[in-house]
This record gives structure tokens, sequence and C-alpha cells, in this order.
């Protein structure tokens, strides 16, 4: 598991299942890094594959999901935190900060500053890591987002979850991804926990 960075309009139930899907995503990629950054309030399945805008018009999107893939464009006021995260022997991730990940830090620490737009669209992703944005005001407006982009050496793939909760997390929208294999991750997190 790896704990995600909360704030008082987070609920912990809906961070918990992000946390999960998150770190079942990591070990089924077999990639012991992960970003995880924070995005203040809710967003759409638009981002996914989304890489901004070309002379501030017609919107750019990566044509295939498991080609080359670019840093969706939140805008820095949008970001409420970014992390990095280690898997340690125990199979849990551990939050790495500047001082442990320096040769990654600057990396980490710019995948979301201030750039024009169309300077965002030729941007690409370290290799072996695997990236997420999850969505803030959880216990204010009772839907929440996990986005992944597992980013590997020679291949790479994205998806988009959505869960809403009423009253209980489920499961509302998948897009690239199957709802049984979100299931599938989800377990593969707990059974690796519980193995370590």
């Amino acid at each position: 598991m790896l704990e995600l960075e909360a704030n008082t309009t987070d609920d912990p139930a809906f961070l918990d299942l992000a946390s999960r899907l998150i770190a079942g995503a990591a070990l089924a990629n077999g990639l012991n890094t992960v970003v995880a950054v924070h995005i203040n309030h809710w967003f759409g399945e638009r981002w996914l594959g989304f890489c901004g805008k070309l002379l501030g018009a017609a919107g750019v999107r990566s044509r295939r999901l498991d080609g080359e893939l670019t840093p969706p464009p939140f805008h820095p006021h949008r970001v409420l935190s970014v992390h990095a995260y280690r898997l340690t022997g125990s199979q849990t991730f551990e939050h790495w900060d500047e001082s442990q990940a320096s040769t990654y830090w600057d990396d980490v620490q710019s995948l979301h500053g201030y750039r024009s737009s169309d300077a965002n669209i030729n941007r690409t992703f370290r290799r072996n890591r695997l990236y997420a944005w999850y969505s803030g005001d959880t216990a204010v407006i009772d839907k929440g987002v996990v986005m992944v982009y597992v980013v590997k050496k020679t291949e790479n793939a994205a998806w988009y979850t959505a869960f809403h909760k009423t009253p209980a997390w489920h499961l509302g929208q998948t897009v690239a991804i199957s709802s049984s294999a979100v299931q599938d991750l989800l377990k593969h997190a707990a059974h690796e926990i519980r193995d370590a």
C-alpha cells in the first residue's frame, strides 16, 4: 500500500481505495517507483491522453494510450501535491522526500510546473514508473477519480476510473480498462500486502 497525501476535504475511504488501486497497478506491472499527484476537485475522462492545446485553440490528444504519453497539462494551481514513492522489501510503497530521491526530484517537482500548453505537447515521462492522478474534495462531492499512466521501458498504458459514493464507494466509470481489471488490481494490492 502507499499513503496518499490528504487534506480535510478528502474522504479517507476514497483515499484508501485510490491507494490500493495505484499500488496494485504498480505491483501488477512490476514497477517500484510511483509518482502520485493530488488534483484539486474532480476531473473528467477527457483528461486521459490530453496533451494540451495547439496555438491556444485545438486540443491535442495522444492517439494511442499505449503509445508515447505526455503529462496531462493540469494547471499548477490545481495541483495540491506531488509525491514520489519507492517499493520497499515489505511490498509497501514508502514516500521519498527530496533528500532520498534527489535524482528524481527535479523531474517530479516539474511535472506540472508553469509552461504554455504548446510547450507541454512534446514532453514525455521518465521510464519505468507509474504516474497517477487522484481527485480531491471527495468528502464534499461524493465522487472521485484515479487516472493512471504506466510508463515502462518499451510499452505504455493509460486508463481512467471514476468512483461514486452512494452510500459506499463503488466503481462508476472506466476508460481503457475493464471493471474486472480494476477489481483485480485492488485484489492484487491486498494480496501482496497480506503476503509481505
